[in-house]
């Protein structure tokens, strides 16, 4: 385990870990949910391109990371070392958990995990 936190005053217990093979159907769906939410234009591409995405991910399993909160799926972010920086690849929080520090607890994983690893600078792009 990464980190484990209580989220707000709801006593919902936040686990944030590494990623498992058995994550992948959920990241998949998280994936596809943001492409048709936010890219639904690259759609295609996206699903002709799927084998590279899954490459990826299971490639950078080490930088994977995976939020649990009371044992349900809630998210999960892919944070990949380029040299001196990093790329913050992605971060979703699902609908039902989101607006609850998910987020912001994964961007700190990530912050926290890249200082460990002697990187101090993080890209990302971000659509909204």
């Amino acid at each position: 385990m990464i980190e484990k936190d209580q989220l707000g005053t709801a006593g919902m217990t936040l686990c944030l870990r590494q990623a498992c093979v058995t994550d992948l159907p959920d990241i998949y769906r998280g994936e596809e949910s943001y492409i048709r939410t936010w890219e639904r234009a690259h759609e295609a591409s996206w699903r002709r391109d799927l084998e590279r995405h899954l490459t990826r991910w299971v490639d950078n399993f080490d930088h994977l990371t995976v939020a649990v909160i009371d044992n349900a799926f809630a998210g999960y972010s892919l944070w990949i070392p380029e040299g001196v920086y990093s790329e913050l690849c992605t971060l979703h929080v699902t609908p039902s958990c989101r607006r609850s520090g998910v987020g912001a607890r994964h961007a700190r994983c990530v912050h926290d995990r890249c200082r460990m690893s002697g990187i101090y600078s993080i890209t990302a792009e971000c659509t909204t």
